[in-house]
């Protein structure tokens, strides 16, 4: 039985001028995956990367085909969400859960500075998730009694990919999405 995954398309972006139901979907480069291509895909926001992002979520493809474009879709130039039908096998396509790629490479707790783990507080993966997203600055690491001073709490690309992975229930495709695969397409306004 095929998975069900999503791809939100805003307005003037890479993907928006073509019906993807017809041609597919490419990564607009190429390469070798590694942890580097990962966390700038998913935490950079790069949009040059060998692979392709897809959700399990609507709510997010929507959020990404209302938000990424250019202009504000409108019930006359509408933005698309894609549905995407990935078969269980799939011989020769590559599709990386990002959280387990990160953390599988990390995973080594006395590694520095390579590592997903954390100083802040228990508050800290929801300012991640939600402030730094829109600029926000980090806040301070809580220091031992008696220490003076403070420092911005650690947060390295690793923490943000794989938080930013969850927020957005994403997944990667390394190459591209075969045509056959889009079953449907949602005019979002």
């Amino acid at each position: 039985m095929p998975v069900k995954f999503f791809k939100g398309v805003g307005i003037g972006t890479h993907n928006y001028p073509t019906d993807l139901r017809t041609t597919g979907i490419s990564p607009r480069g190429t390469g070798v995956l590694n942890d580097v291509v990962v966390m700038q895909h998913i935490s950079g926001g790069t949009t040059y990367s060998p692979c392709v992002s897809l959700t399990k979520s609507f709510g997010v493809a929507r959020d990404y085909a209302m938000n990424a474009g250019f202009n504000a879709p409108s019930p006359t130039v509408p933005a698309y969400v894609y549905e995407i039908h990935i078969p269980e096998k799939s011989p020769g396509v590559k599709i990386i859960d990002p959280v387990d790629y990160i953390a599988s490479r990390n995973a080594n707790p006395l590694a520095l500075p390579r590592t997903y783990h954390h100083d802040g507080d228990q508050q800290f993966l929801g300012f991640v998730a939600y402030s730094l997203s829109a600029g926000g600055a980090h806040p301070a690491a809580p220091v031992p009694p008696g220490l003076v001073g403070g420092r911005p709490v650690h947060l390295s690309d690793q923490t943000q990919t794989i938080v930013f992975a969850m927020r957005d229930a994403e997944v990667l495709v390394h190459g591209s999405v075969p045509h056959n695969w889009i079953v449907q397409r949602y005019d979002i306004f």
